[in-house]
């Protein structure tokens, strides 16, 4: 940021300022190398709402985890990383398939496409976890083998 003297807006997530270019050819060049790569910390410690949009964009972007700034963020980091049950059930039958394209919660899904995309959401849930349905703490884990 500092070379080209930007500081993110508040508002923002780094994938609406010019960072979100360099993250993408980041992905876009060592994702395929199968180097895992972290997201970037947000700055802005008290807006979880930013924080929350932006974290989503990491895991949309393929990232594997997320550099906190302050302690507070570990939870919420953690919790984002967590694989949703759908996304672990496709995972599942994308990488135990025996067809070529079959549909799933409303969504084609094609083995030969997204297998990586399935591992990695695999092994995301075994570092992470599963999210279950909501408990007080807002988190259940169910188990990963």
């Amino acid at each position: 940021m500092n070379i080209v003297s930007l500081r993110r807006p508040r508002n923002l997530t780094l994938y609406d300022s010019p960072m979100g270019y360099v993250i993408k050819m980041l992905v876009a060049i060592f994702g395929p190398l199968d180097f895992a790569l972290t997201a970037p910390v947000c700055e802005h410690i008290d807006d979880q709402d930013v924080m929350a949009r932006e974290l989503s964009l990491d895991i949309a972007h393929g990232l594997v985890g997320k550099t906190a700034i302050h302690p507070t963020q570990i939870a919420m980091i953690e919790k984002a990383l967590m694989v949703a049950p759908g996304e672990h059930s496709d995972a599942l039958r994308i990488l135990n398939s025996t067809q070529a394209v079959f549909k799933s919660q409303g969504a084609m899904c094609e083995p030969a496409t997204h297998r990586r995309w399935a591992a990695s959401v695999l092994e995301r849930a075994r570092v992470y976890g599963i999210l279950t349905e909501q408990s007080p703490d807002g988190i259940r884990l169910m188990p990963v083998s």
